[in-house]
């Protein structure tokens, strides 16, 4: 139903929607959801496109919710405890793009970081090895990371030392100006990367709610999160012309991101009419605490008689300080319409603010430069989903919905959309549900973050089967 259930209730997607949904239903239940993904990813490199697929097989949902009877009369005809596991990401999936770059190459981000620095600085002492110097550059204040990368590209032999004036020494330790060891064939730069990720979020929730005069339901969600994500970006150039020092470069890197995250949710629900159902639910923002760690790698083969082949590998992680991350909250609003026993029709209307989010502490100066970033590149999003569902007999049931959300980048007008079916089976004592979900999400992200940051535009086109199963108990 599009996830069009924030006025409505007795199912356990609508418990982690709007947590008023829970005191709807009228028995004890438990229930889990078993999901299948296909994903066709179509990316775009300067035109040149690529298609590559994959599928993922996971239990997505696992839950529960017992409900009291209250038989004082005052009003509070019953309250339900409830409990709900979810993977709420998913972030397996791989996107292979591939192209010629006629005017940059990978030498532009690592000049962007080495103009400016010392050779003596960014390069390797007399019996040192690369590990060492590694070690030594990220733990110098000035240097740090953007030294590490400096260092791959004169160790890599991408970048080459500018001697000063009327010099031809390219050692020189105070040397900080440097030229490109590469050039271009004629097609320009050959380019490929293969970005793979994993993990996923998953929440764990806790839920009371009620119900007062069988008119207004009323919940509150207290909501934990443990965070897992990795990803691989296996960089390839090649393709350089004759006069090139280099004739490949292979450029990885991995991260690993672990943490744990806090939210509530509080909602309602007002059954206007016995046809009308109104609903409002409030999302805080999420509280993460997070760890990265990072690791790098290059290889290069060179364009001479010997062809030799550099290797620069640290073998090791670079751990960095465990910071904090506030997301954005969300305000829904839900109106729902009942057709007696024939079906309903829903629509929910969401707001998030993504210029909201922020690092902190944010007195932290580095962090205050992140936090503006954000506030200057992204913008609040609305989230439409409409689902109706039509009740063929008491035995089966018909449902479809809409899901559009509207970027969060200023200045980008990629979206997400998604079109859902599916299909319901009561059995008195236990339900089957089975949904349909087809989704397109649209994305641009440069190859770097700096020098070459070309976009590869992605087309993710997502095939969704999921099986849910209930038993009252």
């Amino acid at each position: 139903m599009g996830g069009a259930f924030g006025a409505l209730g007795g199912d356990f997607s609508a418990l982690t929607i709007n947590p008023a949904g829970a005191a709807v239903f009228s028995f004890t239940e438990a229930g889990l959801t078993a999901d299948f993904q296909s994903l066709n990813n179509n990316s775009t490199y300067n035109g040149n496109p690529f298609e590559s697929q994959q599928s993922n097989l996971n239990f997505s949902q696992a839950a529960g919710v017992i409900v009291l009877d209250n038989e004082i009369d005052n009003g509070w005809s019953k309250i339900s405890f409830g409990i709900n596991f979810q993977k709420t990401h998913d972030f397996d999936n791989q996107v292979i793009s591939e192209g010629y770059n006629s005017s940059r190459g990978v030498d532009r981000y690592f000049l962007s970081y080495a103009n400016g620095k010392y050779l003596g600085d960014i390069s390797l002492l007399e019996n040192e090895t690369f590990r060492e110097a590694y070690i030594d550059i990220g733990e110098r204040i000035g240097l740090g990371y953007p030294g590490q990368q400096a260092l791959f590209g004169y160790e890599g032999y991408v970048l080459n030392p500018i001697p000063f004036s009327g010099s031809t020494d390219t050692s020189d330790p105070d040397i900080q100006d440097y030229e490109s060891n590469t050039s271009p064939g004629s097609n320009g730069y050959f380019h490929e990367l293969i970005n793979t990720t994993q993990g996923g979020i998953k929440k764990y929730t806790v839920n009371i709610a009620s119900v007062y005069k069988n008119k207004l339901y009323l919940g509150l969600n207290i909501n934990t999160y443990r965070l897992a994500f990795s990803q691989n970006r296996d960089f390839y150039e090649s393709n350089y012309g004759p006069n090139s020092g280099v004739r490949s470069i292979n450029f990885n890197n991995e991260l690993n991101t672990t943490g744990s995250g806090t939210s509530f949710q509080v909602g309602m629900i007002y059954k206007a009419t016995e046809k009308i159902r109104l609903g409002l639910s409030l999302d805080s923002p999420t509280y993460y605490r997070l760890n990265d760690r990072i690791r790098q790698s290059m290889t290069v083969q060179l364009n001479n008689d010997a062809r030799s082949l550099v290797e620069l590998d640290p073998a090791l992680e670079t751990l960095f300080p465990e910071y904090e991350i506030q997301t954005t909250g969300s305000v829904r609003g839900s109106f729902a319409y009942v057709f007696s026993d024939k079906g309903l029709i829903s629509l929910d209307y969401t707001m998030k603010d993504y210029s909201k989010m922020k690092f902190l502490p944010v007195e932290d100066a580095f962090f205050q430069s992140l936090n503006s970033s954000i506030n200057d590149n992204y913008n609040p999003t609305r989230i439409l989903q409409v689902g109706s569902e039509f009740r063929l007999t008491t035995l089966m049931s018909l449902r479809a919905g809409f899901y559009q959300e509207n970027s969060s980048q200023q200045n980008d007008s990629y979206s997400q959309t998604a079109v859902t079916a599916g299909v319901g089976f009561n059995f008195g004592a236990s339900n089957l549900d089975i949904s349909l979900v087809s989704a397109n999400q649209n994305s641009a992200s440069p190859l770097f973050d700096r020098g070459l940051n070309d976009s590869v535009l992605n087309d993710l086109n997502q095939l969704g089967l999921q099986f849910t199963y209930r038993v009252k108990l």
